[in-house]
């Protein structure tokens, strides 16, 4: 268990490491937050066309839903619609768990990133 704890610490060390040399985060499309925890730009190519099944756009999404915008080349990541499916009660979905107050209800939503919140 000891081992554990020491290369863990030993990670996060040079984690905060690379962080504090390179501030701007990295060239490819990685950046670090205050703790060393790597986090994807909202440029990753990889989460907009795989993860999403979205698409870049120079419009602001029109007729589907906002994942992220790239400041960098001035396009919109955007994504297919949630779909309500009829277990869903409240027959509305989100993006963010936490704007349900109650919690969600599982499987109410389609899509990447939709939740249905109870009512």
């Amino acid at each position: 268990m000891k081992t554990w704890t020491h290369l863990a610490f030993l990670l996060t060390s040079l984690l905060m490491s690379i962080s504090a040399t390179d501030p701007e985060g990295w060239n490819d499309g990685v950046i670090f937050d205050d703790l060393g925890i790597p986090k994807a730009s909202p440029c990753n190519d990889r989460r907009c066309l795989k993860y999403y099944k979205g698409e870049w756009l120079t419009d602001r999404c029109p007729g589907s839903r906002l994942v992220s915008y790239c400041p960098e080349t001035n396009k919109y990541c955007c994504a297919r619609n949630c779909v309500v499916k009829a277990t869903c009660p409240t027959g509305a979905c989100v993006q963010r768990k936490s704007d349900c107050l109650k919690g969600v209800v599982k499987d109410g939503c389609g899509g990447k990133m939709c939740f249905c919140c109870k009512p």
